[in-house]
């Protein structure tokens, strides 16, 4: 069984938190070969001390600068000790045989990049960018106007995977920063995020790194994970 770091960035989102946090502590517990990292990108006001009292288990790092989603993973990461890293998003609160479930998925499916699953948002609908192709000009119009939800647009135009069911599974090219999973070595390899994003459009660039170095991506929507979405946004 390989060790795996669960590593989040956090950023003034201490309610969806916690909820994640108790998550990820009975997955830990359950795999038995985890570690959770939780880094916080300079919440105003966030006492990583009083996290530690109700987490003794977590590993709480602070930030004195909020340099960006790129740059406060990259050093989360580079604090890892698993083989693979799991990346969230504070808001996603994830199953209990998640980590059992993606050391199944990659055994079954054998790929060398990132994997991901099917998110869901809090009433339990699929978010479609789960799956994404890499973008082109033509995917992206038919995502502004909408003419990929058309029956007759093909899949090969589309700005999102199509051509795999959200619960199925399949190779998949651009996965969402809000959950990536990972060998570290890889993604260190590479170089992690590029840190001229400060926020959106890395994990894209990162997929399409991971893919032109031969680390093709997989997707599988057999397990679930829900993302709240956007509560570091603001």
């Amino acid at each position: 069984m390989s060790t795996i770091s669960a590593v989040v960035l956090h950023y003034r989102a201490e309610p969806f938190l916690r909820l994640q946090l108790e998550s990820l502590v009975r997955a830990a517990r359950r795999h038995g070969r985890t570690e959770i990292i939780v880094a916080d990108n300079a919440s105003p006001e966030f006492d990583p001390e009083r996290w530690r009292q109700i987490f003794p288990e977590i590993r709480f790092l602070q930030f004195e600068k909020n340099e960006g989603f790129g740059k406060g993973n990259n050093r989360a990461v580079r604090e890892a000790q698993g083989e693979y890293v799991l990346l969230l998003n504070p808001d996603t609160v994830v199953p209990e045989d998640l980590p059992v479930k993606l050391e199944e998925i990659r055994r079954q499916y054998p790929h060398r990049g990132i994997t991901g699953v099917r998110l869901i948002d809090g009433r339990g609908r699929f978010l479609p960018e789960s799956k994404r192709n890499l973008p082109t000009l033509a995917g992206s119009l038919a995502r502004l106007t909408g003419l990929e939800r058309l029956p007759f647009w093909p899949p090969s135009l589309s700005y999102y995977n199509r051509r795999i069911p959200p619960a199925g599974c399949g190779p998949n090219d651009v996965f969402v920063g809000a959950f990536m999973f990972f060998k570290r070595r890889d993604f260190l390899n590479l170089g992690g995020f590029d840190e001229r994003f400060f926020m959106y459009g890395e994990d894209i660039d990162l997929s399409k790194r991971f893919k032109e170095a031969g680390l093709d991506g997989f997707y599988c929507g057999q397990t679930a994970v829900v993302h709240f979405k956007g509560e570091s946004t603001p």
